[in-house]
């Protein structure tokens, strides 16, 4: 059962650390046994029997507390990557495609679209990479005036 799952665990790790490093080890099998409908006191005497003896409320704070980093860490990934996507639609916008038409005969040299950076947009870095990265983000200048011209020459060039 469950048990054999959490001594392979826990013989993996060093027996001197701590309850609450035992449980994040422990973390994604719980959380998979409470997801199946195990109660609290099921998982903490499978863990007994698996040589981890813990009370209930230690075993429950130490639950939300992981749960807690779990949820902020996710919720810095997916707000860095939306900060990262709306970083990269304003330094790489599609612009109108500058192309030639090639002769019939000649289809195979079809040229890409070139990309332009606005100017109105001071462009920081293209990876975010640490909290300085998200604050110049942040910090960052946008002309609204030039883009606006700038929209309005691609829209000329488009007719």
């Amino acid at each position: 059962m469950m048990i054999n799952v959490y001594e392979q665990i826990l013989s993996g790790i060093d027996s001197r650390i701590s309850m609450a490093a035992k449980l994040r080890a422990l973390y994604p099998v719980i959380e998979r046994n409470i997801a199946a409908g195990l109660s609290y006191q099921i998982i903490l005497e499978d863990l007994k029997e698996a040589g981890l003896i813990i009370n209930y409320e230690l075993f429950r704070k130490t639950l939300f507390r992981i749960r807690k980093k779990n949820k902020t860490a996710k919720s810095i990934i997916n707000q860095a990557s939306k900060t990262e996507n709306a970083v990269m639609s304003l330094t790489t916008p599609t612009l109108a495609p500058t192309t030639t038409l090639a002769p019939a005969s000649n289809t195979d040299d079809t040229k890409q679209p070139e990309r332009q950076p606005i100017s109105s947009v001071n462009t920081p870095s293209k990876r975010i990479e640490s909290p300085a990265d998200l604050r110049a983000i942040r910090d960052m200048e946008v002309d609204l005036n030039a883009l606006k011209e700038e929209w309005k020459a691609q829209n000329r060039q488009k007719k």
